[in-house]
């Protein structure tokens, strides 16, 4: 007995009727689909509803396969679906411009970013369309040419790979584990495939039981990669390294930490939360980016007050630190090595952040800026803003192995470690998640998103993680993306033992060649002429 629904009629009907859409109709539908796949990204992880929208992003496109000016129309509700898609999900990313009074003049980024963003989206479908075919194949090409462009927008223009699809699985958890071998682009890749081919059972033409192969194919595949994530879970490395460290976050919103006379307060907090030296067994302490509001180096007094609270212990926390050239001060966003000696303070290595925030860091081509006269300043209000240091570096960490730091959204970059020399043996993220916030009781989208993105640098490197993060989530995480422990949004403070990495992962050694490969495999697969007599 042959299955044969939908019928090959009942399957062009439906394309025909989606083809029928009227644009603005299609373009709402496909923005709300984009935003309820959204809904897969943390805090949510209601991943299901992401495939859900992503099957209906194939059923719409099919619908235009045949029309007039397919590649534009695919390109709009391409579009369409991305903007739903991080118009929803980054809803938080005005926040930082309405926090700082100069800075007002740059909220419409809030709503221009995920247009530009969803751009990407549009061109990945666009192209795709080219070679759309009446054939599951075309899973396949969708599913490279999108993994293809989400590279794309990690890398244009700086790059922002930000809620890439690849994330709508909980780093630490089974699925998360591919990513140790092809990286969150190549995730990404394989989770849209999954995502997309069951969209084929419901427009597709021919016997069902031949169409189900490709759908049986996908889920024994998805099986098959939970499985070998769980055995490299239960294959973490025994026992902890032989130091501790402590994270700590001091609670306070932006606006508190920033307030006028406040200081010193700022500073006594982060003072208790470092702990007692008799009590704390941790060997490092570590404070977040812009962790005090003003130039900690420079400032003698308290610098002698962390060296007391210190006692031997070492502190690794994000300053702004200036410069004096010729043309006045530079700026750096940095993280700085503290060593306490006996009470001592020494200043050790400092690290000086190389990938700067448009906008929120500095303003691109600022002079021209300044010639038109334009109110345009960065959210950090130090003249055109920080300098940018000269890329991923190993610090050297009295008494505990080497590490590399990461400042703020430079976690969000797959592969940011220094090339050659010794491996290091853990990273440290001290980041601001604060700005990504509208103040305590409201959803934290940003800080979450910002924090399972941070976990996957630990998965692909298999190095574990101290992350300090002010408003946002400070944690010890293994060199598997796992949270061993974790503070709340409302600050505070844990130690625990760093743990030993993990084996080199293949993402390491091979992952930028890996990823391309899987992506041009996609593709090869996506536009090979169907065979015939065979349904879609």
């Amino acid at each position: 007995m042959t299955l044969s629904a939908p019928s090959v009629p009942a399957a062009r009907d439906l394309r025909g009727t989606i083809a029928a859409w009227r644009a603005a109709p299609a373009w709402a539908l496909c923005a709300g689909l984009g935003g309820l796949a959204s809904l897969g990204l943390a805090p949510l992880f209601l991943w299901p509803l992401t495939a859900i929208g992503f099957i209906g992003l194939v059923l719409m496109l099919d619908g235009v396969h045949a029309g007039p000016k397919p590649m534009r129309a695919a390109f709009m509700r391409g579009f369409a679906f991305g903007v739903g898609w991080f118009g929803i999900s980054m809803y938080w990313i005005g926040a930082p411009f309405l926090q700082v009074q100069d800075a007002a003049a740059l909220a419409p980024l809030g709503i221009g970013l995920p247009i530009l963003l969803a751009a990407f989206w549009g061109g990945a479908t666009s192209i795709a369309m080219r070679g759309w075919s009446q054939h599951w194949r075309r899973i396949f090409l969708f599913a490279g040419v999108f993994a293809a462009f989400e590279w794309l927008r990690g890398h244009a223009f700086g790059g922002l790979p930000w809620n890439l699809p690849g994330y709508v699985w909980e780093a630490g958890e089974p699925m998360s584990q591919i990513a140790s071998v092809v990286g969150i682009y190549g995730l990404t890749a394989l989770t849209v495939l999954a995502f997309c081919m069951p969209a084929t059972l419901i427009t597709s033409v021919g016997a069902m039981e031949k169409r189900m192969i490709p759908s049986l194919a996908v889920a024994l595949a998805l099986g098959l990669a939970w499985g070998a994530g769980a055995q490299r879970l239960a294959r973490a490395p025994q026992g902890p390294a032989e130091f501790v460290v402590r994270v700590a976050d001091s609670g306070l919103t932006q606006a508190q930490i920033w307030t006028p006379g406040r200081a010193i307060d700022v500073a006594r907090r982060y003072l208790e939360l470092s702990g007692d030296p008799a009590e704390s067994r941790a060997d490092v302490v570590v404070w977040p980016e812009s962790a005090l509001p003003f130039l900690l180096l420079d400032q003698p007094d308290v610098l002698a007050a962390i060296g007391q609270r210190l006692d031997n212990r070492v502190l690794i926390t994000g300053v702004t630190r200036a410069e004096q050239t010729a043309s006045g001060p530079v700026y750096y966003n940095s993280a700085a090595v503290l060593d306490g000696v006996s009470g001592e303070l020494r200043l050790g290595q400092v690290y000086d952040k190389s990938r700067l925030v448009p906008f929120g860091e500095f303003i691109p081509f600022y002079d021209a800026v300044v010639r038109l006269g334009l109110p345009i300043k960065a959210i950090q209000e130090i003249g055109n803003g920080f300098q940018p240091g000269s890329g991923p570096r190993q610090l050297i960490v009295p008494g505990v192995p080497p590490v590399v730091p990461l400042i703020c959204y430079e976690a969000i970059f797959p592969g940011f470690l220094p090339k050659g020399g010794q491996r290091a043996q853990w990273l440290v993220n001290v980041t601001n998640d604060a700005w990504f916030s509208y103040g305590h009781g409201w959803p934290a989208f940003g800080p979450s998103q910002h924090y399972n993105q941070a976990r996957y640098r630990a998965i692909e490197s298999g190095l574990p993680m101290a992350r300090a993060a002010s408003g946002g989530i400070s944690a010890i995480i293994d060199g598997m993306g796992k949270e061993l422990a974790a503070t709340t949004l409302d600050g505070g403070a844990v130690e625990v033992a760093i743990p030993k990495p993990a084996a080199p992962p293949g993402f390491t050694t091979l992952g930028f060649v890996l990823v391309p490969i899987l992506v041009f495999v996609l593709i090869v697969i996506g536009i090979l002429p169907a065979p015939r007599k065979t349904g879609l």
